[in-house]
C-alpha cells in the first residue's frame, strides 16, 4: 500500500524568511529598528507552532532563531530564519517518511 501523503515545500513562508534575511544582510533591519524581525517572528512562529511534530520541539527551534537574530552582527549576517524554515520542513518531511516506512514494515 502506497502512502499518498506528501509535505509540500513552504514556498510562501520560505520567501518571507529569505526576504527578512536579505534585509538583515543589507542592514535595513537595523534602520527599521528590528520591525521586520518582529513581523517575521510572528509569521514564522505561527507557522512553526502549527506543525505538530514529535521529532524536535518547534518552540526550541523558534526561540533559538529569535535569540540569534537579536545578537549584534551575527543576527545580521546569518540566514537564521531561512535555515529554521528549511529545518522545520525537513523534520516534518522526515517524520512522514519514517511513518510510511513503519507502516510498510507492519504490513509485511
Amino acid at each position: 500500500m502506497e502512502n499518498k501523503e506528501t509535505v509540500p515545500f513552504p514556498t510562501g513562508i520560505f520567501t518571507v524568511a529569505l526576504l527578512n534575511d536579505i534585509l538583515d544582510y543589507a542592514g535595513a533591519d537595523l534602520a527599521l529598528f528590528h520591525i521586520p524581525d518582529l513581523i517575521t517572528a510572528a509569521i514564522l512562529g505561527s507557522w512553526m507552532f502549527s506543525k505538530k511534530m514529535k521529532v524536535t520541539s518547534p518552540t526550541t527551534r523558534y526561540l533559538t532563531t529569535l535569540v540569534i537574530e537579536f545578537i549584534p552582527f551575527i543576527g545580521e549576517i546569518s540566514p537564521t530564519w531561512s535555515i529554521a524554515v528549511l529545518l522545520t520542513h525537513y523534520k516534518q518531511k522526515n517524520g512522514l517518511i519514517n511513518k510510511a516506512m513503519n507502516t510498510a514494515i507492519k504490513n509485511k
